[in-house]
C-alpha cells in the first residue's frame, strides 16, 4: 500500500496567483505544532492498521523531507502539510523535470540515501496546480535518470505508465541499455544550497536557543568592550 505524502496541489494552483494567502496558511501552519502531531499520529495508526491487516507500506515524499529529518526539524512539514512517518520503504520523488536546469544534479543528490528513487514526470497524472505546464522529460532525460538511478543501486519507481505510453517510451524500455555510461552531475551547488536549508531549518526549530545564543556573543563582545575601556582608563 501506498501513501502519497504531498502538499496540497490547490494551494500550489493559487502560489502564483495568490502567494500572500498561501505564505499566511503556511505560517498558520508551522505555528500549529498540535495539529502536526495529530496528523502524525493518524498517519502512525493508519499504517499499523495496514500492517496488521498484513500488507507492506511505501510513501513517496518530495525530496526536502530528507533535509528537515536531517535538521532534527519539522519546519518543512508544518509549513507545507507533510507529515514524516515511518514506512517500510520510502520512495523520494525525484522528478528531474520539476527541477530543471538542475534536475539532474537534484536527482543524484539525494540518491545517494534515498531507499528507492521515483523517476519523472514522463506525462499524465498532473492536471491542475500549473504543474501540467512543466514540460515532461525527453526519452534522452528520461534515459539518463534511469541510469543515474541504477547507477545508485536503489529500486526505481516511474511517474507515470500513462505518461510512458503516450510518448511511446515502453518498446524502447524493452531494448533499454543500462550498461552505457552516464556522466556523473556535478552537486556542488545542490549541496550548498541543501546545507544552507539544513542551517536555516535548525535555527527556526530552535529560535530560542538562536537567541539564547546570539545574547550570549553580544555580552561577551560588551564585556571585552567593557575590559578594554577599564585598561586605557587605568593607564
Amino acid at each position: 500500500m501506498g501513501l502519497d505524502i504531498e502538499a496540497d496541489i490547490n494551494e500550489m494552483k493559487r502560489l502564483v496567483d495568490d502567494r500572500g494567502a498561501i505564505v499566511q496558511k503556511a505560517l498558520k501552519r508551522l505555528k500549529d505544532t498540535k495539529a502536526y502531531h495529530d496528523a502524525k499520529k493518524a498517519y502512525e495508526t493508519l499504517v499499523a492498521q495496514i500492517h496488521a491487516d498484513g500488507f507492506l507500506v511505501e510513501s513517496y515524499h518530495f525530496p526536502l523531507i530528507v533535509d528537515d529529518r536531517d535538521a532534527g526539524s519539522t519546519v518543512l512539514q508544518r509549513a507545507a502539510g507533510l507529515v514524516d512517518v515511518a514506512v517500510d520503504r520510502e520512495v523520494l520523488m525525484l522528478y528531474s523535470s520539476f527541477f530543471r536546469p538542475h534536475g539532474q544534479s537534484v536527482l543524484w543528490s539525494y540518491a545517494q540515501r534515498a531507499q528507492a528513487i521515483g523517476i519523472g514526470n514522463t506525462g499524465g497524472g498532473i492536471q491542475t496546480g500549473g504543474l501540467e505546464d512543466v514540460p515532461y522529460l525527453t526519452w534522452d532525460e528520461f534515459a539518463t535518470d534511469l541510469r543515474l538511478a541504477r547507477r545508485s543501486g536503489k529500486p526505481i519507481y516511474v511517474f507515470s505508465l500513462e505518461g510512458c505510453v503516450g510518448q511511446g517510451f515502453l518498446p524502447r524500455l524493452v531494448t533499454f541499455d543500462w550498461q552505457a555510461e552516464v556522466d556523473l552531475p556535478t552537486t556542488v551547488l545542490v549541496s550548498a544550497g541543501r546545507s544552507g536549508l539544513r542551517g536555516l531549518l535548525w535555527a527556526i526549530e530552535r529560535p530560542l536557543l538562536v537567541l539564547a545564543g546570539l545574547a550570549g556573543v553580544i555580552g561577551t563582545v560588551l564585556v571585552v568592550k567593557s575590559r578594554g575601556k577599564s585598561k586605557k582608563t587605568g593607564r
